[in-house]
């Protein structure tokens, strides 16, 4: 079997009728640039032909942004060549033979403190926007709450919030929602003060409408997403908070932190319990 016909890395993508590469994988690409500048003889290409000395050029080559992730698509890599020993297109698997890329401890998400999230809530009434309309400006920090506090309780993405309608709380305060990421289906108990600031949400000059509050009529979900990211940016700085620190790295904040929050309190306390 040849490259043209074999799956090289979790990111290949091949036609299963016509056989053709639709877009190629990490490894994919990684050969053809080694086979560039090779004689023929010394080209890869059949799986059999990848050697350990191949891995181990190819794995140096990665500039990927933590060892998690690396330790990840390393493992993706392993699975690939068992499937390929199972198959019978090898007889034995050159990833086998290099060790595992190790995992430092500490942690990696990058959540808000609670310290950092009173600062956000007591910078939303100092965040008065200028050359908006006023109609806009008068609900201004009421819906900056009301979205805040729903990033923050329910684990929606910004785009999730965005797509919000009070459809998806049943009567027990149930929200149930599908992330627009993946289309996995979230079943979340939302604290009696959150449904309470949900029941009367403010509009903006051009909302949709109640049925859909955080919603534009005059713009698509993407430009409606991005306007909701502009507002943290601006809230963030007001808050005081230019970074968020963990264990390993130093980030920037942004509104998806909110969501990393909610699932380590989540988690935190579900281990409690």
């Amino acid at each position: 079997r040849d490259w043209s016909s074999d799956v090289c890395s979790s990111d290949l993508y091949i036609n299963p009728e016509t056989k053709t590469v639709t877009r190629a994988g990490r490894l994919f690409k990684w050969v053809e640039k080694y086979n560039s500048d090779k004689p023929a003889d010394r080209r890869i290409t059949y799986v059999a032909d990848i050697t350990t000395q191949h891995l181990t050029e190819w794995r140096a080559s990665w500039s990927l942004s933590s060892d998690t992730t690396s330790a990840q698509r390393w493992t993706r890599v392993k699975e690939f060549y068992n499937f390929c020993e199972r198959q019978g297109w090898i007889a034995d698997s050159p990833a086998r033979k290099l060790k595992n890329i190790s995992v430092a401890k500490g942690n990696r998400t990058t959540i808000f403190t609670e310290e950092q999230y009173c600062q956000i809530l007591n910078a939303i009434p100092l965040y008065d926007p200028e050359n908006v309309p006023l109609v806009t400006r008068r609900a201004w920090q009421q819906r900056l709450t009301v979205f805040t506090e729903l990033l923050r309780w329910s684990g929606m993405a910004p785009v999730d919030a965005v797509l919000y309608h009070p459809s998806l709380i049943d009567a027990e305060g149930v929200l149930t929602y599908r992330r627009k990421k993946t289309g996995e289906l979230a079943i979340v108990p939302l604290p009696e003060y959150v449904r309470m600031l949900l029941r009367d949400i403010p509009l903006e000059r051009d909302s949709v409408g109640p049925e859909m509050p955080f919603r534009s009529r005059t713009s698509d979900l993407f430009s409606d997403t991005r306007k909701w990211e502009h507002r943290y940016e601006a809230l963030f700085r007001l808050a005081g908070i230019t970074e968020v620190k963990t264990d390993h790295r130093i980030r920037k904040p942004h509104p998806y932190m909110f969501r990393a929050t909610f699932a380590v309190w989540y988690l935190d306390r579900k281990s409690v319990v």
